[in-house]
């Protein structure tokens, strides 16, 4: 399946850690050989490009940004009942596809809201993260799962009228 993630902000001073090893995948050997042949102070390999009269440096060791489609995260993954992350829920998506997310668009303390929350998988990963969260859903049985999954990974939660929140 293909899912569109979109991001929107309230104003231009929006989170996205484009630098965080997560959003990163190391560079093709052909490419390393052929463009990454300048060494810093440090002995870093790198790589310049001018454009538009703007010099941009590329460190070999930093890796590239990944591209818009995240082939590395399965969503079968998440529902397979030989992985300890599956809670059997239907619509679960894998902790690796929710930490990249939660990565991308946040900062350690933030605040992570999930107003889905399913089976708690943002809410584990926020929490594993150091990160704050609030899930909500309407299903009772999707409160059960994520608070099943919270104590699980011995997360301190509360529930409150269809809430789960870190405390």
């Amino acid at each position: 399946t293909h899912q569109t993630l979109l991001v929107y902000a309230k104003t231009e001073a929006y989170v996205y850690n484009a630098d965080d090893p997560a959003l990163r995948e190391p560079y093709a050997a052909t490419s390393l050989s052929m463009h990454f042949k300048n060494k810093d102070a440090e002995g870093r390999r790198y790589r310049e490009r001018t454009i538009r009269g703007k010099t941009y440096r590329y460190y070999a060791d930093e890796g590239r940004a990944i591209g818009s489609v995240w082939s590395d995260c399965s969503s079968m993954v998440a529902n397979t009942p030989l992985r300890a992350e599956t809670t059997g829920y239907p619509t679960q998506k894998p902790e690796k596809l929710l930490d990249r997310i939660v990565r991308a668009s946040s900062r350690a303390g933030s605040l992570v809201l999930d107003p889905f929350c399913g089976s708690g998988t943002t809410l584990v990963v926020a929490a594993k993260l150091g990160r704050r969260f609030v899930g909500c859903d309407v299903g009772e049985h999707a409160i059960a799962t994520s608070a099943k999954r919270l104590k699980a990974a011995r997360v301190a939660f509360e529930v409150s009228h269809g809430q789960a929140r870190s405390v």
